[in-house]
């Protein structure tokens, strides 16, 4: 939500109610939706702030994912069941490994075709690497190579 003044000049009469906007925006990552309040404000010759903001989804997750405080404490001790998937978090392609390209992974060495069972994806990839189930690290592609960009600590070995 926008509230903007109607004068950047601030005076002791007062101009009337706040002017303000109720807005949905769909942005892409790296938007920084106060410094849009700010500079609408900036482009209409007056002062502008956020009152409010809610972010309704992030990537792959969105508010149908969240759990309430109630759902929680009714949860009690299987509260892990309520946590979403990684993976599905990540919202990245999987790469599924044996065990002997887990053991790679788990200290972070670089996997080469031959680690592989599928092709190396194309150079700027980021995946999600798996085994048996479990998300172990994202790696990126240079298009020969798949390098660890994070590798999780407590993973198989």
């Amino acid at each position: 939500m926008f509230r903007s003044r109607r004068s950047c000049v601030p005076s002791a009469v007062d101009a009337g109610p706040p002017i303000v906007w109720d807005l949905r925006l769909a942005v892409s990552k790296g938007t920084y939706i106060r410094a849009v309040a700010r500079d609408l404000g900036t482009s209409l010759g007056t002062y502008a702030h956020l009152a409010a903001l809610r972010r309704t989804s992030s990537g792959t997750l969105s508010l149908d994912d969240a759990h309430t405080l109630d759902d929680v404490e009714r949860a009690g001790a299987l509260v892990d069941g309520l946590f979403v998937d990684p993976v599905r978090a990540l919202g990245l392609p999987i790469l599924n490994v044996d065990a002997s390209a887990a053991e790679r992974v788990s200290h972070g060495s670089a996997l080469a075709p031959e680690h592989l069972a599928t092709p190396v994806p194309a150079a700027g990839s980021a995946v999600a690497v798996v085994s048996d189930g479990e998300l172990l690290a994202v790696y990126r592609s240079d298009g020969e190579r798949l390098y660890a960009a994070v590798v999780l600590p407590g993973t198989k070995s």
